[in-house]
């Protein structure tokens, strides 16, 4: 199981991630904080496909130290398409050097 994870320059900035923290009603880096915390998690429990579905939508927001509403997280996620289906949208495509 690889140690890092890889967060890109832009991170901040990019689309996904305002389109969240707007939806969140929070700032673009307690969001990014957010998103670490639950790559984190998926660097650890789901490394190999980035599919978080044992772990459910609790787990997930859990994982991000939301605690707010529950499920609202979880459904702006989804929203800014950096969930489908309980799994991380491109995990392969971003963590496929892990596997």
């Amino acid at each position: 199981m690889p140690e890092w994870i890889r967060i890109d320059t832009d991170i901040l900035d990019h689309k996904k991630t305002i389109i969240l923290s707007r939806a969140l009603g929070e700032s673009e880096l307690t969001t990014v904080g957010r998103l670490i915390g639950l790559w984190s998690f998926v660097q650890i429990h789901a490394w190999r496909d980035g599919d978080l579905e044992i772990w459910g939508s609790d787990g997930i927001e859990k994982a991000a130290r939301w605690t707010g509403e529950k499920g609202e997280f979880f459904r702006c996620l989804n929203e800014a398409k950096l969930i489908q289906k309980n799994k991380i949208n491109n995990w392969n495509q971003y963590a496929g050097i892990y596997t």
